[in-house]
């Protein structure tokens, strides 16, 4: 950063040739300029000095200053825990009806498929064909209920 600074201050041509409107013809370091922010650089330091010598600038208190950074040095990491802590109970949540529904999910699978469920039987060709024409009966009704 402080070289970034010292470059534009000893070279700003180099930082008016990247800026927009570069048909303004501006001259930093002329005489006038560099006298008026002389003036104005000794005379701030001159009402300092002076206040302070008189004890009329206020005595320095301590305190804490918040600026910005308090929001993501307190203020960020405690909504982060607060809402940390409010996603892991819906986390447990979670997990326990998971466990429930897969439980049950299996459970189903089982009953219909398992060793004496009903897709493990052997079935009729008059069984299957009946499931066949109903499946396809049902496929051309939602087919032409659409139209």
């Amino acid at each position: 950063g402080a070289a970034l600074c010292l470059f534009i201050g000893l070279w700003p041509a180099a930082l008016y040739s990247i800026l927009p409107f570069q048909d303004v013809d501006y001259v930093p370091y002329t005489a006038g300029h560099v006298l008026t922010s002389f003036q104005l650089l000794i005379f701030a330091i001159l009402a300092f000095a002076v206040l302070v010598r008189t004890g009329i600038y206020p005595p320095e208190k301590r305190g804490i200053n918040l600026d910005f950074d308090w929001i993501y040095r307190k203020a960020l990491p405690a909504l982060i825990r607060w809402i940390a802590t409010r996603m892991g109970r819906v986390g447990e949540r979670l997990s326990l009806l998971t466990e429930i529904l897969a439980g049950r999910t299996y459970r189903l699978i089982y009953r219909l498929h398992g060793p004496e469920g009903v897709f493990a039987r052997t079935w009729t060709t008059g069984a299957i064909a009946f499931w066949a024409v109903l499946g396809l009966f049902g496929f051309l009704l939602l087919y032409y209920w659409g139209r």
